[in-house]
């Protein structure tokens, strides 16, 4: 993720839904790749969350923050820009998240769904599990999914 821009707008409501969309984005066009809802399961919170291209790392926070917010207005409209709350974390900017310069080319995601992942740890008191430990779809919410269901079912073998 050293070169991830993650984004996050709160908002009062899940207008999104009403608009009966899943408040799902995938874009090649703008600065934001892909968005998803992340209101809470109650149904008392509501955001939107995702990626922003990495080659607007070098952008001000209030630039961010505004083309992302007129990319979601052209999916959504004027509501789009009544959020609460404007979060964002550029991890080339966090201690630890980059080797050296930027020539020094790291693969993402080489480690995914590594079989390491899906066995208990330390006599069985470490399960991991996360997006990224999942052998099919790593780095997704289906693959967060999967390796709960895994942890789960080491559990349930383990305490019988």
């Amino acid at each position: 993720m050293h070169d991830s821009i993650r984004i996050g707008f709160t908002y009062k409501t899940n207008f999104w839904n009403n608009k009966k969309s899943s408040g799902t984005i995938y874009s090649g066009v703008g600065p934001i790749n892909e968005c998803y809802d992340h209101s809470n399961a109650n149904g008392n919170l509501y955001a939107l969350s995702g990626f922003m291209n990495a080659s607007f790392y070098n952008h001000t926070r209030e630039e961010r923050k505004t083309l992302a917010l007129k990319q979601l207005q052209s999916y959504y409209g004027p509501i789009a820009l009544d959020f609460e709350n404007y979060e964002e974390c550029v991890w080339k900017h966090e201690k630890h998240t980059t080797i050296g310069d930027s020539t020094n080319n790291l693969q993402p995601q080489q480690n995914n769904g590594h079989p390491l992942y899906r066995k208990a740890q330390l006599n069985n008191r470490l399960f991991i599990a996360g997006a990224e430990t999942s052998a099919v779809f790593p780095g997704k919410m289906e693959g967060a999914i999967t390796s709960a269901g895994n942890v789960y079912k080491l559990l349930k073998a383990i305490y019988k």
